[in-house]
């Protein structure tokens, strides 16, 4: 079974490594504010400018939605109005009714899509967000998203992000980057193409302009998340027959920073 999935962010009770489990009790469905508490090194890191009087709100973004059986998974950020502060990811075990966070919030990076190419085998794409788009990588499990692995696409240091990528066995997979490079010895945009999983990528093409065979992910018919009409929510919703049916709301704004 495939899916492909994008991006969501949940309740945190802790923070843990990167690649295990978080330390906290799982959350219900109900209208959920993703806790968050504002750091004076939060408001320095991204320098932000927050006075007592005029706070700044810090928001949730959910990019994307899937599943593997009734493993559901969400991916996305924390953000100001002008800088990305943390990534996210969430996932479900049963079917939306509760959720926990398999891998610690990582300042300054953002996580995008998502697929699982079968009930054991995920990958998740992201970058660091700031203060430039770079270091493109995937988040790899083999686990079912119990636990998820960090590589590499690029050196460390690149300049660039993965615009999609798809995956058609557990080991033969293509993504296509931006290298963000107005260098004119440098091809902007490639194809990448791995053939062991994702452990190690060989460039396909390089072309001035976005590559035409460039992988397109497949979306997940059976879920997806939207912004509800009042602009304060996200809504998580299951296909249902022919109706959905929403398991979970997460409000947008999740807390603000202030300079103490």
């Amino acid at each position: 079974m495939k899916a492909c999935i994008l991006f969501a962010g949940l309740l945190i009770f802790g923070v843990a490594n990167v690649f295990g489990y978080a330390s906290f009790e799982p959350f219900g469905l109900e209208d959920t504010k993703l806790p968050f508490t504002c750091q004076q090194d939060d408001i320095q890191w991204a320098g932000m400018t927050c006075p007592e009087n005029e706070p700044c709100p810090i928001y949730l973004e959910l990019s994307g939605i899937g599943s593997s059986g009734s493993r559901v998974f969400l991916a996305g950020n924390l953000h100001s109005a002008q800088t990305t502060l943390y990534s996210i990811l969430l996932s479900s075990e049963d079917a939306g009714a509760t959720w926990h966070e398999p891998v610690g919030r990582v300042r300054g990076e953002l996580l995008d899509h998502i697929q699982f190419e079968n009930f054991e085998t995920g990958f998740v794409s992201g970058q660091r967000a700031v203060p430039l788009a770079g270091d493109p990588f995937l988040l790899v499990t083999h686990d079912g998203g119990k636990t998820w692995r960090k590589v590499p696409i690029l050196a460390e240091g690149s300049t660039g992000s993965i615009l999609k990528f798809r995956f058609d066995s557990a080991l033969a997979g293509k993504l296509s980057i931006d290298r963000e490079s107005n260098d004119p010895d440098e091809p902007r945009y490639g194809l990448y193409e791995t053939k062991d999983g994702a452990e190690t990528w060989k460039l396909a093409e390089a072309s001035s302009v976005p590559v035409k065979d460039a992988p397109a992910p497949q979306d997940d018919a059976g879920w997806r998340v939207r912004a509800d009409q009042d602009g304060k929510t996200f809504a998580v919703e299951r296909l249902a027959g022919d109706k959905w049916v929403t398991t979970a709301k997460f409000t947008i704004q999740v807390g603000e920073c202030r300079e103490q």
